[in-house]
Parts: C-alpha cells; structure tokens; sequence
C-alpha cells in the first residue's frame, strides 16, 4: 500500500468517527420515542380490553402513538383523563 492509500483510509475512519459522534444524540432521542410510543400503545391495547366495559377505550391511532411516545407515561395518563372526562 502506497502513502495515499493509507492516508484515504485514515480519512475514512476519522469522518465515521466524527458522524458517530455527531450523530449519537438524535438516534438515542429517535430510539427513546419509538420504545415509549410502542410501550404506550401495548399498555394501550391490555387497557382498551379491561375498560371497554366502562366506556373508557381510547382510540388507537397515529395521534395516539404521537403522545405517548412524546410524553411518555404522563401523555398516557392524559389519554385516559380526557377520554373519562369527555
């Protein structure tokens, strides 16, 4: 291997490096969303069938998968407030 050659490779790995680095942040943030909106919308299920009879379901949707996985647990919560309340 010639000097270019290995200069182009350490290059290489320095910029994979660098977009690890920079890029480590938004996929934590976009991992965190995806696992809270799919525990959400799980309890979601389980709780549609325990309180279907008391007229408490909420609807299950793109808004609803929005909330919980925004605000977590307290969105969730919030779900079945307003779902009691209206």
């Amino acid at each position: 291997m010639d000097y270019t050659s290995i200069i182009t490779w350490m290059i290489i790995v320095c910029l994979i490096f660098i977009g690890l680095i920079v890029f480590a942040k938004p996929v934590k943030y976009i991992l965190r969303f995806l696992i809270q909106a799919v525990c959400g919308m799980s309890l979601a299920i389980i709780l549609n069938f325990i309180l279907a009879p008391f007229s408490l379901a909420i609807g299950l949707n793109y808004l609803t998968f929005l909330i919980t996985g925004l605000l977590g647990l307290p969105g969730f919560a919030m779900l079945y407030i307003i779902s009691w309340m209206v």
